[in-house]
Parts: structure tokens; C-alpha cells; sequence
């Protein structure tokens, strides 16, 4: 049932994680593992135990800390919702992404929608990534977005890092997204090809983990006046 938030009339949720019954990793790191520990039928209950690296199994959202050398306590995002523009990207021939200009507003989230990861879950339930060189943000992209929307805290791509694969630990785009307090991104996103650009509101649905990046299942909702 469509509710009302500061006058906007949001509609169904649309999800753009990662769909749950695929598998996908990336970075030489191993798929995510459930197993099952207690059957209800023997003890009463039912209990998994998951294995998994939030950077290559699934969508996740990451801080500051993901670049640090100090291990400090991360402080997630706390809000509800936030107001959010998703923007249309293409892949250039160097494998970076090009955005067209955008027009200056408020927005506290920038999702930028290749088609990438969607078109990658045609390859099979078991999608491996490692060595195919992905897409990823040239930091100049970076800079052009935080200055088309300067109230950007939230960076969001389907692509499973805003940086090459192998940099040599350069991460450049992370760096200059971070360079700002309080700023977060989240990757591994699997957004629908026929999501139309626009204003939206976002609900980020992450799990307060004390680790580098957590996972998330992000929900964009339209917003109806």
C-alpha cells in the first residue's frame, strides 16, 4: 500500500541487490557458503551458518575504513530513506564509465546504472568475475558527481568496485569519493534495464556489521507527487 513521506507518494519498492539465489565473487575470493547446522525435524528448529566476503558475494555497502590502516569503529548510515537520482552509464572503450552531464540537485544518493551486473546473470547461477577486468569510475567521473551533487554521501554503482581490479592498491576512486566526512559506497548493485533515470527514494536495509563493508538491499521507491 502506496504511504506518504514529506508529501511524496512512494510506491512498491523496487530491489537492486543482488538477487539471493545467484552466486557471484570476484577478486580471487571464494563463493559465499550456506550450510545447513540443525534440521527442525531432529532438534525442533531449523539453523544455517553462512560463509561469505561481503566485497565479492553480494551487494554491500562500504566506508572510510575500507581504504584506512586503522581499525576503527564504523559508523554506518542511520536514516530511513534518502533522497536519490539514478543516472544512466555507458562503458567506454578503456573499460571506464561515462556519464553525460547531469543537472545540479540535492540528492544524498548517486546510483549509476551500467547494466553490467544484470547482463553478467545470464552467464549462469555461478557467476565468477575474477581476472575479467570490470568496469569502473575514472576518479575524474568521481569528482564531476560530487560536484553535480554536492549533498552526495551515498555512491552507488553495478559494478563490483568503482576501481580497476588490479591498480596496484592505487584505489583512486574510493579515495577521492572518501575524501569527504561521513561518505559511503555501495557496489554490487543489479539494477533492472528498464529502471528509468529519475529521482527516487532510497532505503538501504544493511546490517550493522564492525567490519569494512556490510551487506545491504538497497530498495529504491518512486516518488509520485
Amino acid at each position: 500500500m502506496p504511504f506518504e513521506v514529506n508529501g511524496h507518494r512512494l510506491t512498491n519498492g523496487i530491489d537492486i541487490s543482488f538477487p539471493s539465489d545467484r552466486k557471484v565473487t570476484c577478486f580471487g575470493l571464494p563463493f559465499n557458503e550456506r550450510k545447513r547446522v540443525y534440521q527442525s525435524g531432529k532438534h525442533g528448529f531449523s539453523c544455517d551458518t553462512f560463509t561469505f566476503a561481503a566485497h565479492a558475494n553480494m551487494t554491500h555497502i562500504e566506508g572510510s575504513r575500507h581504504i584506512a590502516s586503522s581499525d576503527s569503529l564504523v559508523q554506518w548510515p542511520t536514516d530511513l530513506l534518502y533522497s536519490a537520482r539514478l543516472l544512466n552509464g555507458s562503458i567506454d572503450r578503456d573499460n571506464s564509465v561515462h556519464v553525460a552531464d547531469a543537472s545540479q540537485d540535492e540528492s544524498e544518493a548517486v546510483i549509476i546504472k551500467t547494466g553490467y551486473l544484470h547482463q553478467k546473470l545470464l552467464e549462469g547461477n555461478e557467476i565468477d568475475l575474477t581476472g575479467t577486468n570490470p568496469p569502473h569510475l575514472d576518479p575524474l567521473l568521481v569528482h564531476k558527481i560530487l560536484e553535480w551533487f554536492p549533498n552526495c554521501r551515498i555512491l552507488m554503482v553495478d559494478l563490483p568496485s568503482v576501481d580497476p581490479e588490479k591498480d596496484q592498491g592505487a584505489l583512486k576512486a574510493h579515495r577521492r569519493f572518501f575524501a569527504g566526512n561521513n561518505r559511503f559506497i555501495v557496489e554490487m548493485c543489479c539494477i533492472p534495464p528498464e529502471l528509468m533515470t529519475g529521482n527516487y527514494l532510497l532505503s538501504l536495509n544493511m546490517i550493522d556489521f564492525n567490519s569494512d563493508a556490510s551487506p545491504c538491499r538497497p530498495v529504491l521507491y518512486s516518488i509520485n507527487q
